[in-house]
């Protein structure tokens, strides 16, 4: 069943509290649009994890994964607790920063990756993003076929010239997020997506 939500742009935390609310669902597991080359197996990996580690209020993946490969599991109760408490755009627009920003408050925990894929890219938000995409889709086929997942997209982006070409040419990553968040607390240091989401760590 797919039913359609109108609800506030900008406020996607609180259209996905809404639904959450509406039809029951617990836990929430979480995708997005612009990560079209999702690999299904780093979904299940998730959904694995987060069965084996009772009591986790949120699951995310690790920053050694690829900007591209985004997916997280979150329980309704996190889910409601930021949607009753979180003031911020960033926090509203980004749904879990609420969450993973605090766990000393919230029980979260991130999936590993087997590579280092942290320098790469391949998530859509420009037209030039989708070139890239469409060249590694097509280039996925011909290296693996049909059921080509995020090893390949690796061994692509690592051993064909052009397509690292184009890849290199994408704005560090997830960097308008981190724009916002400078803007919304007037921080004037150079922040990453690193430093935010993992601390500096991966």
């Amino acid at each position: 069943t797919c039913t359609p939500y109108d609800g506030p742009e900008q406020d996607v935390l609180g259209r996905y509290a809404t639904v959450a609310m509406a039809w029951g669902i617990d836990p929430i597991i979480r995708v997005t649009a612009d990560c079209p080359l999702l690999d299904p197996e780093v979904v299940t990996a998730l959904w694995e994890q987060w069965n084996t580690h009772p009591g986790l209020d949120h699951l995310g993946i690790e920053g050694t994964w690829a900007d591209g490969q985004d997916c997280e599991i979150f329980s309704r109760a996190a889910l409601l607790d930021a949607h009753h408490e979180a003031t911020a755009a960033s926090d509203r627009e980004h749904v879990t920063p609420f969450l993973w920003r605090q766990p000393h408050r919230f029980h979260c925990a991130t999936l590993p990756c087997e590579r280092d894929c942290a320098w790469q890219q391949y998530s859509v938000d420009t037209p030039e993003d989708l070139v890239l995409a469409e060249a590694l889709v097509t280039a996925g086929f011909q290296r693996a076929g049909f059921y080509h997942g995020w090893r390949d997209i690796d061994d692509l982006l690592t051993g064909d010239a052009a397509l690292r070409a184009m890849h290199d040419r994408r704005p560090p990553r997830n960097h308008r997020y981190v724009q916002q968040v400078a803007q919304e607390h007037y921080r004037s240091e150079v922040l990453t997506w690193e430093t935010l989401r993992y601390g500096g760590t991966r």
